[in-house]
């Protein structure tokens, strides 16, 4: 129950997120064309899921992880993308079925459902860990919060903000006053989702050196 608690704070986080980044203009990968990997992976909730999160350990693990890679391998299908390798979906199927197959699912059974199932799913998804199912009136639905968590997954936001600046000159704005008296213990203080995404982003410019401005070409776009 912890886990799905924690998920589900997750998911609120994100949802909250979006939308007030949408409210600015922001304008987001639809999330079924999340499924071509040449645009960047902004994997966000299109809308809030009510549920309970999985973890290591549950007895419905198995099953729910065999049954939602059937149905996100069946949208692939739907949408059009049709039976490309696993490498060229950015899906580590071979790691996927080792973990699917020590949970007691033998690799035969994940590519019966892989090749003949044409079953609808929330969201496109690359990260099939537990943490990112949720279920919900007996559906499983795959979400994600990359914008919920600070780490590596703030390079996501970062580069969002690269792309609207009016957002960026809006953080900015608000944030300054609190880079200059940043400390590693004022960092651990309790602070909005918004602010610590801010804080973190303005971090990387201050550590950087590079003007925002500049970065765009610098990530190849």
């Amino acid at each position: 129950m912890e886990q799905g608690v924690r998920n589900l704070e997750g998911l609120r986080n994100e949802y909250s997120t979006r939308r007030r980044l949408e409210a600015l203009g922001v304008d987001f990968v639809p999330p079924l064309l999340c499924a071509n990997l040449d645009r960047p992976p902004y994997y966000l909730a299109d809308r809030l899921i009510e549920g309970i999160g999985l973890a290591w350990g549950d007895e419905r693990t198995p099953a729910i992880m065999h049954n939602t890679l059937s149905k996100l391998w069946g949208l692939y299908r739907v949408i059009g993308l049709t039976w490309k390798t696993p490498a060229e979906l950015g899906i580590d199927l071979p790691a996927i079925s080792a973990m699917l197959t020590g949970a007691g699912i033998h690799q035969a059974a994940i590519l019966l459902a892989l090749s003949d199932k044409l079953l609808p799913v929330s969201l496109v998804h690359g990260d099939f860990s537990i943490g990112n199912i949720i279920i919900c009136d007996g559906n499983n639905y795959i979400v994600d919060w990359e914008l919920s968590h600070l780490g590596p997954v703030c390079v996501d936001f970062f580069k969002v903000l690269l792309r609207c600046p009016d957002l960026l000159a809006g953080i900015e704005d608000i944030m300054r006053p609190d880079i200059e008296a940043l400390s590693a213990q004022q960092r651990d203080r309790v602070m909005s989702l918004s602010e610590q995404l801010a804080l973190e982003f303005l971090l990387r410019l201050q550590r950087s050196q590079i003007d925002w401005a500049e970065r765009p070409s610098i990530l190849g776009w």
